[in-house]
């Protein structure tokens, strides 16, 4: 990573940083999780790279 893209969250001064890894998809049944997995995952990018 850049040191830009890690200097970025600090700066917003984020109480916490949150990953969809660390998201408990059971408080909220409703949300895709694998469709936001695959989001975060970039998979349509490199979907669309092939």
């Amino acid at each position: 990573m850049s040191v830009a893209f890690e200097r970025r969250p600090r700066k917003a001064k984020f109480e916490q940083q949150v990953t969809p890894e660390g998201f408990d998809f059971n408080t909220s049944p409703e949300l895709p999780a694998a469709q936001i997995r695959g989001l975060a995952a970039l998979c349509w990018h490199h979907a669309r790279l092939r």
